[in-house]
């Protein structure tokens, strides 16, 4: 009776379920595994191993000796081929069933289909590649800390090179650190307002000792990543090497003091394309520089060169913007501080790199930058003479 009853309490669970013999010959199936499956033990007869995909039948043998030997077996994962035809990756638990002399008779299992769920876990993980991708790639420096670390979770390759420090060292070693003492007062402020929820984000123009001794200025964006209780567990920080900006800063208000309103830091805008030449990323900074709301996907997931046709018009040479853009298309290689001139008076830099992991062509990132401020500058300069 009490067998009766828990069979009964099988057959009605949502999940689908099985019952085989030990050669795997299905015995019994609820209705959730006649949906899933598409096979009707009622009406024939099914062989498990018979619908595992074929590379899995080696692994499933080893599951099938191990299940025998130990009573039970958990998260198995297989391909399943359903009587459409259709395929399905599936996850078992499963256990051996005995008689009452304690020799296993048969084996049961609950059947989870995963495949909607294994597609999902895929996609975020080519979603963090592809932030990956960005971070390891981008011009400027980025770190991933906690409030009391005592070093940080991430740097990235632009930090090491600007700061002269490596990954491990790194890791036992926080901005706070290395901050120019002049600037550690308001930098602390700052930092305790984000973390008291003050403020989502902040920026300073602050000073870094590299390991060498020799001091950088930085323009040092701060923002906090906030858990479930909106509290700040994380704080993401881009630093940029605005050193010979900052040296040019100096100059030009000594030699031309009404300019020096003028000047703003140079930041960057970035392009990320895909392997396909499909635009995968655009940054705040490009919109801008090409007269694109910050809300404006438009260029989102299209073509690299749908982009060159709808903003080559605000270049004054046209065909040499797109020539910059056919080489690389053609070649993929390296673009370095090619200087183009906008209709409306700006002077934009080029620079691009192909990205490329082990060996295979990834994609290419680009950067823009606005030079027009410098370009200014050294007319100015060459005016004087």
């Amino acid at each position: 009776q009490k067998t009766s009853e828990l069979e009964g309490v099988f057959l009605n669970i949502i999940d689908a379920y099985i019952v085989m013999d030990m050669k795997g010959n299905v015995l019994s199936m609820n209705d959730a595994a006649i949906e899933m499956l598409g096979y009707d033990i009622n009406k024939e007869s099914i062989n498990l191993t018979t619908i595992v995909k074929e590379e899995y039948l080696e692994y499933t043998e080893k599951v099938f000796k191990e299940l025998y030997e130990k009573g039970f077996y958990k998260n198995y994962q297989a391909i399943l081929k359903s009587k459409n035809n259709e395929e399905k990756l599936v996850q078992v638990n499963s256990s051996i069933i005995y008689n009452k002399q304690g020799k296993p008779i048969a084996a049961q299992g609950i059947l989870r289909d995963i495949t909607q769920e294994n597609i999902y876990k895929e996609l975020i993980e080519q979603q963090k590649k592809q932030l990956d991708i960005i971070v390891d790639h981008s011009p400027i420096g980025i770190s991933l800390s906690r409030k009391d670390d005592i070093g940080l979770i991430k740097a990235n390759n632009s930090l090491t090179k600007m700061l002269g420090f490596t990954h491990e060292e790194f890791k036992k070693i926080k901005l706070q650190d290395l901050t120019f003492d002049d600037d550690k007062q308001i930098s602390e402020i700052k930092r305790a307002e984000l973390y008291n929820n003050k403020i989502e984000s902040y920026s300073l123009n602050k000073r870094y000792i590299k390991k060498g001794g020799e001091i950088v200025w930085a323009k040092t964006s701060v923002t906090g990543v906030k858990d479930a209780e909106n509290k700040v567990k994380y704080h993401v920080t881009t630093i940029e090497d605005i050193t010979k900006e900052k040296e040019a800063l100096e100059k030009l208000k000594d030699s031309e003091n009404r300019l020096s309103t003028l000047i703003v830091h140079l930041q960057s805008g970035i392009l990320l394309e895909d392997n396909h030449k499909n635009i995968q990323v655009v940054n705040k900074k490009f919109c801008s520089l090409f007269d694109k709301s910050e809300n404006d996907n438009s260029f989102q997931g299209q073509k690299v060169s749908y982009f060159h046709e709808k903003v080559k018009h605000l270049f004054k040479y046209p065909d040499k913007f797109l020539d910059i853009n056919s080489l690389v298309m053609q070649k993929n290689d390296e673009v370095y501080k090619q200087e183009l001139e906008l209709l409306d008076g700006r002077v934009i830099e080029i620079n691009g790199i192909p990205i490329v992991q082990d060996g295979v062509y990834k994609g290419y990132l680009w950067s823009y930058y606005d030079i027009t401020i410098g370009k200014r500058y050294e007319e100015s300069l060459e005016a004087q003479k």
